[in-house]
């Protein structure tokens, strides 16, 4: 299985979410705003790496290793919101997503169970588009880990015993098992 990332949409979220991260931070000024926003931006990508899930729009080519006999491919990138299947460069119907759970894998299924061509590619579009796209439980620890990033973002030495409460809930929140 190969995937290659095509687009990612890195201001889309960060528009999006400063103002609710200022309300977060409680801060009514615009002084701060490039700084927030950078800190949003590493808290999007700190939650992506931990989760192993898109959060930023993401545009993604993939090809999966086709065998002879499956009708079934676990996608390689979560959550999926859009895609698009291409046999001899033509657009195929006939697949739909399957998944048991929300933290569970996402396949994509030939409705009609018979095996993929051999040729197969899907493009992929996963992440979120907006904030009101996004599920509570994703918000909630990237303004967490901004609020952290902003408020310790002098130089200091913590001890390990005022690990942020905010890192349970990150380590946990929708990370998904991969095989």
């Amino acid at each position: 299985m190969s995937f290659r990332i095509t687009e990612v949409d890195f201001s889309a979220l960060l528009t999006d979410l400063l103002p609710l991260a200022k309300q977060h931070l409680r801060i009514d000024f615009e002084d701060d705003d490039p700084l927030v926003s950078q800190y949003l931006g590493n808290a999007i990508q700190v939650v992506e790496d931990v989760w192993g899930q898109r959060i930023n729009l993401t545009k993604i080519s993939w090809s999966p290793l086709i065998n002879s006999v499956s009708y079934s491919y676990q996608i390689p990138v979560q959550p999926v919101s859009a895609f698009e299947v291409s046999s001899g460069g033509v657009v195929q119907p006939g697949y739909s997503l399957s998944f048991e759970s929300k933290t569970g894998p996402v396949y994509l299924v030939k409705d009609d169970k018979t095996p993929w061509p051999s040729d197969t590619t899907v493009a992929l579009e996963a992440g979120f588009g907006s904030v009101s796209d996004m599920p509570p439980s994703c918000i909630g620890p990237i303004l967490r880990v901004t609020a952290t990033l902003y408020e310790k973002r002098e130089t200091i030495t913590t001890p390990v015993i005022l690990v942020p409460y905010w890192l349970n809930d990150l380590l946990v929140g929708n990370w998904v098992p991969r095989v």
